[in-house]
């Protein structure tokens, strides 16, 4: 069973992390205010009072919808299906040569 597409995942997280205005937007505190309001030398003891739950919500931080399908098995072991097809016509090829004189 594969995630809902709209959960948001560690790619997620770290675009939301990664990208400055987002996180100054989105983190926020058990009492709804931004932590970064507050003054810059007390965010850091502020840290154990962000509501990650709702920081983190996937409405918030999804940026882009992710499909599952088989399509993805193929993608990611295409390289190891041609090099069985090759390797197996090199051997045939081999194998039904002309026998030598």
């Amino acid at each position: 069973n594969f995630l809902p597409p709209d959960v948001a995942n560690y790619d997620d997280w770290n675009e939301f992390f990664c990208d400055p205005a987002r996180m100054v937007e989105g983190l926020l505190l058990h009492d709804g205010t931004r932590l970064f309001d507050l003054p810059h030398d007390r965010r850091f003891t502020a840290l154990s009072r962000v509501d990650w739950q709702v920081s983190l919500e996937a409405a918030e931080t999804k940026t882009h919808r992710e499909l599952h399908s088989l399509w993805g098995v193929f993608a990611t072991t295409h390289r190891v299906w041609l090099l069985h097809a090759v390797l197996f016509l090199a051997g045939v090829c081999t194998v039904t040569g002309d026998p030598p004189e």
